[in-house]
């Protein structure tokens, strides 16, 4: 039987309150992509290590009350569009509908294309995954410290608690990207939240699971960003594309910056 812990809750900043185990990626995620015949173990990917788990990255971070916030507001209705394994729905209502925006290999999707799809849910949820992620030190799930994370910088990830607490808009100085993406490897990996890099003053982070990719830009001058971006843009655009490519490379670069004995062990030096 666990322990009770008794702490702050890193949302609502209750103290003295019982804080549940939490995850980082919401586990309902990791059941999505699960089956003892075709996906026992889904693809986990992060600066740590990588590897075919279901080990899950948790913590005791929020009260009660915070954790049912997330779900209402975000995790459960996302947790209706991802691929499970054998079907995709959000992606299946895309595919039966003509895009705005078709070039390449990219679809863009706007609010008069998709009205029924529940953008701020899908926001919601991703802008609370990126605070996870800043707003906490968790340990990783290979046995060896804690995951690096990624920073926000204390007054953005302040503005974006307020935010998920409902006391205030989404910060202005971040856009959101979003790309539903259609190839099976994508549909069946998790990349955790991590930074992908910098330009013009401006920081990328990005994590996808179960086929939905979000990249969130964090600066104060998003201008070549906002046009496109889901949650800022008139339009409100989801994307969509094939993703295999992307996510080899993104975790190509992960594994690069592992531990050299990470590597080792994994026969990856």
């Amino acid at each position: 039987m666990k322990s009770v812990v008794i702490g702050t809750c890193k949302l609502c900043l209750t103290e003295d309150v019982e804080l549940r185990e939490s995850h980082l990626m919401p586990a309902g995620m990791y059941r999505r992509i699960r089956s003892e015949d075709k996906n026992p173990h889904p693809i986990v990917v992060n600066k740590d290590g990588s590897l075919q788990s279901c080990e899950q990255v948790t913590d005791n971070v929020l009260c009660g009350k915070c954790e049912g916030l997330f779900d209402r507001l975000g995790e459960s209705d996302t947790l209706r569009y991802v691929s499970d394994g054998d079907r995709f729905r959000l992606l299946e209502e895309l595919q039966s509908i003509r895009p705005s925006y078709e070039k390449n290999e990219w679809r863009g999707y706007n609010k008069g294309d998709t009205p029924t799809i529940k953008r701020d849910k899908l926001a919601y949820f991703a802008l609370s995954v990126f605070w996870r992620a800043a707003a906490h030190r968790w340990p990783s799930a290979y046995g060896n410290g804690f995951m690096n994370g990624i920073s926000l910088g204390k007054s953005n990830t302040e503005a974006l608690r307020r935010y998920l607490l409902g006391e205030a808009p989404v910060p202005t100085t971040m856009s959101l990207f979003f790309i539903v993406l259609t190839d099976k490897l994508s549909q069946g990996s998790f990349y955790l939240p991590a930074t992908c890099g910098k330009k013009n003053f401006c920081w990328t982070h990005s994590f996808f699971a179960c086929g939905l990719m979000f990249n969130l830009s964090v600066g104060k001058d998003l201008a070549p960003s906002l046009d496109i971006c889901l949650i800022r843009s008139k339009e409100q655009w989801i994307w969509a594309r094939d993703g295999e490519g992307k996510a080899i490379e993104a975790f190509s670069s992960l594994i690069a910056r592992q531990p050299p004995e990470v590597r080792a062990k994994q026969g990856l030096a």
